[in-house]
C-alpha cells in the first residue's frame, strides 16, 4: 500500500549527534541569525517540511554512512485530512 505525502507537508525524525552536527553546520553556513540548535519537543522529535529534510540531509544519507536519525526513521503525522491510499489495483481516499 503506498500513501501520498506532499513533499510540503512536516516530517519528524529523531536527530542524533551526527545530524544535530550537521543541523548546525548547516544553519551556520546560511549566515544567519537563526539558533544552531534544532527545536526538540518533548519526545525528542524534530519537525522539519520534507523538502528542507531533504535539503540539509540529503548527502548525508546513503549506503554505509551513518546515519544522522535515530534508527534510521522519519515520522509522518497523519492528520483529519484525506490520505489517498494505492494498493495493487485501485487507488482510494479516505477521510479521516
Amino acid at each position: 500500500m503506498l500513501i501520498e505525502y506532499n513533499l510540503n507537508k512536516t516530517v519528524y525524525v529523531r536527530l542524533n549527534n551526527i545530524g544535530r552536527d550537521i543541523y548546525k553546520n548547516y544553519i551556520q553556513s546560511l549566515n544567519s541569525n537563526l539558533s544552531t540548535e534544532p527545536e526538540i519537543d518533548e519526545n525528542r522529535y524534530t519537525k522539519f517540511q520534507l523538502w528542507d529534510l531533504i535539503h540539509i540531509f540529503g548527502e548525508y544519507i546513503g549506503l554505509g554512512l551513518p546515519t544522522p536519525f535515530d534508527k534510521n526513521c522519519i515520522y509522518l503525522k497523519l492528520d483529519k485530512q484525506f490520505i489517498r491510499l494505492y494498493n495493487d489495483n485501485n487507488e482510494r481516499d479516505i477521510y479521516e
